[in-house]
């Protein structure tokens, strides 16, 4: 049973807790707590980074769709730390849209990626600013979707009924 180390957080008010290699215990000054499993997804991250440091041919177009899982057992354990115990999870996504996108399709994915949003949103702000009365609305509403959608993608992946939705909202 791996002994429970606090972590030093530049937040005043808050603690953390690292529990084990997979739980983070949050706790405020009023006494809140919250138990979350981002640590692991920090480390699929990590391995995505590793893999993108060692083999340049993966950086610029990325290992391809749905192959993480090919390369991610290779770099977990070069950042996992050594005193977790357990199995470590078959993992074939980053759990993160980024990382996933520059894991799959290589930082020339992430920018045609990035750029899209970019145009996205530019578009929205250029409409917005131009028409009037309640399709001020609309624009707002579809440029408010897409970011929560991005949002949300930062702890996920665009698994269909999600990504479908990003995609058409961004269409």
């Amino acid at each position: 049973q791996p002994v429970p180390r606090k972590l030093n957080l530049p937040i005043p008010g808050i603690t953390a807790t690292l529990l084990n290699h997979d739980h983070l215990e949050i706790k405020t000054v009023m006494g809140h707590k919250v138990v979350i499993s981002l640590p692991w997804r920090v480390y699929i991250w990590g391995s995505v980074v590793a893999n993108m440091k060692d083999d340049l041919k993966a950086f610029l177009v990325g290992v391809g769709p749905d192959a993480m899982g090919f390369v991610f057992p290779k770099y977990v354990y070069s950042i996992f730390p050594p005193e977790a115990k357990g199995p470590v999870e078959f993992e074939d996504r980053a759990h993160n849209d980024i990382c996933d996108t520059l894991s799959a399709r290589g930082i020339i994915g992430l920018a045609v990626y990035t750029w899209l949003i970019l145009v996205f949103f530019l578009t929205g702000i250029k409409y917005y600013l131009k028409i009037a009365g309640n399709e001020k609305f609309i624009v707002l509403g579809l440029m408010c979707s897409v970011l929560g959608f991005l949002g949300q993608n930062l702890v996920s992946f665009g698994v269909t009924p999600l990504s479908s939705g990003f995609w058409i909202l961004l269409g």
